[in-house]
């Protein structure tokens, strides 16, 4: 059963160009669509044209009819109806007597006004009382295709920003839009245990009807059945969420905007679930924004997703969608200070995108720019464990990691929780470096050895090693840098083929597997994938000067 609003344009005389295909053979197109999709109640308007052969068609099916007019009956018939002819004053003054209910909207303002308050009010009535019967939504279009902010190309993209799916019959042609094919073909795709479309369909209508928790948590769902589902056609196993964005990410399936996005729908994800704090008012629709790239990426470009064109998807629109794009295709410290008082301005209403600016901003080593942000946060909400893990990554970053270790030490690490035992390891490292007392390597230590048995991250599991080798167990920083080894081969056959071949490999891959087979024992081998880090690193401009204190450290320990 599906309720469904229609909208469409108006006949402005019988030489209107859009209006050129028989009347009979309309009809029959929006009875088929009607039918097809098990229809029980439309809502709408009553205009000439679009509205009135709808309306038509759904009353010789027996469908409800839920219409609504401005200004008044007879004003509307004199406003709307009658530039569309004698025979479409008929149909409509016909219709008038079959309704059961017209709702007439008192309002004053006219023309395009009138008609976009109308097709609102319609449209938000029909979500509303939907989600009372607990019926699906769908929009009919009888439409040129021509995009606009006005008439039924508003409609078209106002029902898309709620999350609704439209069935598009092209005029003048009086055809149903092949995309619909498409759409059809997506309903059928599942992720993990329920249809793609359904889930996207709550989340979009939970966000519309500002029930900002449930549209989070649908976001959420509908990231971790997609991760899963791509796990499992590369035939990955992982045990949560994290360690499924990190393992795709590493086998080069995710471009890094779509691995951030994951990213911050799995922390917002896991701040609802766990009642963590007060979601800002735009907040859910940042989430959407986001898993709204993260479908694209499942649909179009996922080598084993499925493989449809961007267009084909009809996915959705949020309001934000623009601001999303742009902040995680920051590059440069130009472009992120460009971005930043856009980002000042909504970060009141949705605390989700100070996270994923002060990642950028560490990652761009904008210090000044990471610290002003971490403390608009903390004036949103100081308890926020997000900002304090964040805030204690830059002073580790920044040469500070006795007050990362201070940060972060009243944390209690969540089951699973792979991303803060990682940042504080790192810093109880860099403490041990520094001053070489023993109790933070054995920190160190322990803390790497359990985000690499829960992320399985070759970058984990080496630093994992090290600091098991610095400690004088040779044998288990062997067995640990072995698996670290068997990782990144089984990384590596995820890989382009190109990108496969040894030669090819990014320096980060390339100084992991160097460090890795010099803990392993192979040493002469572990000098060669060393020399070539180093030049790879040299031509991307990556941090060598880290890994060569790396390197050095192995052979102070173990020449």
């Amino acid at each position: 059963m599906i309720f469904l609003h229609y909208t469409g344009h108006l006949l402005r005389g019988e030489d209107d160009p859009r209006w050129q295909t028989p009347r009979e053979r309309l009809e029959q197109r929006v009875a088929d669509v009607l039918a097809e999709h098990g229809v029980s109640r439309v809502y709408g308007s009553l205009a000439c044209g679009a509205d009135l052969l709808v309306v038509e068609q759904a009353l010789a099916l027996g469908i409800e009819v839920v219409a609504f007019v401005p200004y008044g009956l007879e004003r509307f018939e004199e406003l709307s109806v009658r530039m569309g002819g004698a025979a479409e004053v008929v149909r409509y003054r016909r219709a008038l007597e079959q309704l059961v209910e017209v709702r007439v909207l008192p309002l004053s303002a006219s023309g395009e006004a009138a008609f976009r308050l109308t097709s609102e009010r319609a449209m938000q009535s029909l979500w509303q009382e939907a989600r009372v019967a607990g019926v699906e939504v769908l929009q009919l279009a009888l439409w040129d295709g021509q995009s606009g902010d006005q008439g039924t190309a508003g409609d078209v993209a106002r029902w898309a920003a709620l999350g609704g799916r439209t069935v598009h019959l092209r005029l003048p042609e009086g055809v149903v839009d092949a995309a619909v094919a498409d759409d059809a073909r997506l309903r059928e795709v599942r992720i993990a245990s329920y249809r793609l479309v359904d889930e996207v369909s709550r989340a979009w209508r939970a966000a519309a009807l500002e029930m900002r928790e449930a549209a989070v948590f649908h976001a959420a769902r509908l990231l971790e059945g997609i991760f899963r589902t791509a796990g499992k056609r590369l035939g990955m196993k992982f045990q949560e969420t994290y360690a499924g964005i990190e393992a795709l990410s590493g086998a080069r399936c995710l471009d890094e905007p779509v691995r951030i996005a994951a990213h911050a729908v799995r922390q917002v994800g896991n701040d609802v679930r766990h009642v963590q704090r007060v979601l800002g008012e735009d907040e859910h629709w940042i989430a959407l924004a986001f898993v709204r790239l993260i479908l694209h990426w499942y649909g179009s470009r996922f080598s084993h997703g499925l493989r449809m064109t961007e267009a084909e998807l009809m996915l959705p629109a949020t309001p934000h969608d623009l601001l999303v794009q742009r902040l995680l295709h920051v590059q440069s410290g130009a472009q992120m200070r460009e971005i930043l008082p856009d980002l000042y301005d909504a970060l009141a209403r949705a605390p989700l995108l100070v996270s994923v600016a002060i990642e950028k901003a560490i990652d761009l080593r904008l210090w000044k720019e990471a610290e002003r942000l971490i403390r608009s946060a903390e004036r949103l909400d100081g308890r926020d464990r997000r900002i304090l893990e964040l805030n204690a990554l830059l002073h580790s970053r920044k040469g500070q990691p006795e007050r990362a270790i201070e940060l972060l030490e009243r944390l209690k690490i969540r089951p699973y929780d792979s991303e803060l035992p990682g940042i504080l390891a790192g810093a109880h490292k860099r403490v041990w470096q520094r001053r070489g007392n023993p109790l933070h390597l054995r920190k160190a230590r322990s803390l790497y050895l359990q985000a690499w048995r829960t992320s399985q991250s070759p970058y984990v599991g080496v630093n994992a090693a090290a600091c098991l080798s610095w400690s004088g167990e040779q044998s288990e920083a062997g067995k640990v840098a072995r698996q670290v080894i068997e990782a990144l081969h089984q990384q590596a056959r995820y890989w382009p083929k190109d990108d496969a071949d040894r030669l090819n490999w990014d320096f980060y891959s390339l100084a992991t597997m160097a460090e890795a087979l010099w803990l392993s024992g192979q040493v002469s081998e572990a000098q060669e994938w060393e020399s070539h880090a180093l030049s790879r690193g040299r031509e991307q401009g990556a941090p060598v000067d880290i890994f060569v204190e790396q390197m050095a450290l192995h052979r102070q320990h173990h020449p």
